[in-house]
C-alpha cells in the first residue's frame, strides 16, 4: 500500500510540478530544453507507472501466500528492470556527462532505449500474466531477454554521443 501510494504521489506531484514549471515562461529556453523536459517527463511517467504494477504484483504475491512464480517474475521484473532501469535511462544522461567532464545532453538524447526497455518489460509482464490465465511455454522471455540488451547497449551508445557537438556544429 505504501509502495502505491508513493507512486500515486509521485504522479500527482510531477502534474502539479509540470503547470508550475519555472523553466517554461523563460524566452531562453531553446528547443533542446524543452525535449530534455520532456524526455524526463516520460521516463519518470514510466518509472512510476513500473512501481505501480510492481506493487500490485508484490501485493498480489503476498495475499497468495507462497506465490506464483508467474507473479514474482512480474513483480521482480517491474521492479528491477521496469522502475529502476527507466529512472537509470531518465538522469544518468544528464548527470553522467557533467561527471565525465563533458557539456550537458544538448545533442544525442533518444528515447529509444527507453522505448525499447519498457517495451521489453511490457512483454515480459503481459506474458507472465496471460500464463496466469492461459498456462502457455514461456516464449515471451525469450524476446524480452535480447530487448533489455539491446536496450542497454543502445542506451551506453546514446551515452556516448550525450553532450558532443554535433557533426553540422563542429564543421561551423
Amino acid at each position: 500500500a505504501l509502495l502505491r501510494g508513493a507512486a500515486l504521489s509521485e504522479l500527482v506531484s510531477i502534474k502539479i510540478l509540470e503547470l508550475a514549471h519555472p523553466l517554461m515562461s523563460r524566452p531562453a529556453m531553446t528547443e533542446m530544453h524543452f525535449r530534455i523536459m520532456r524526455y524526463n517527463e516520460v521516463c519518470i511517467l514510466l518509472a512510476s507507472g513500473w512501481l505501480l504494477v510492481g506493487s500490485v504484483m508484490g501485493l498480489v504475491w503476498l495475499g497468495q501466500g507462497t506465490g506464483s512464480f508467474f507473479v514474482k517474475d512480474s513483480f521482480i521484473h517491474a521492479i528491477a528492470i521496469g522502475f529502476v532501469g527507466s529512472t537509470i535511462t531518465c538522469f544518468a544522461p544528464m548527470l553522467l556527462p557533467g561527471l565525465l567532464g563533458h557539456r550537458g545532453p544538448v545533442t544525442g538524447l533518444s528515447p529509444g532505449p527507453v522505448a525499447v526497455l519498457n517495451a521489453a518489460v511490457l512483454i515480459r509482464v503481459a506474458g507472465d500474466v496471460g500464463t496466469l490465465y492461459l498456462p502457455s511455454p514461456p516464449s515471451w522471455e525469450a524476446v524480452s531477454g535480447p530487448l533489455v540488451l539491446l536496450s542497454m547497449v543502445w542506451f551506453l551508445v546514446m551515452l556516448r554521443g550525450v553532450g558532443r557537438p554535433s557533426q553540422s556544429a563542429a564543421r561551423k
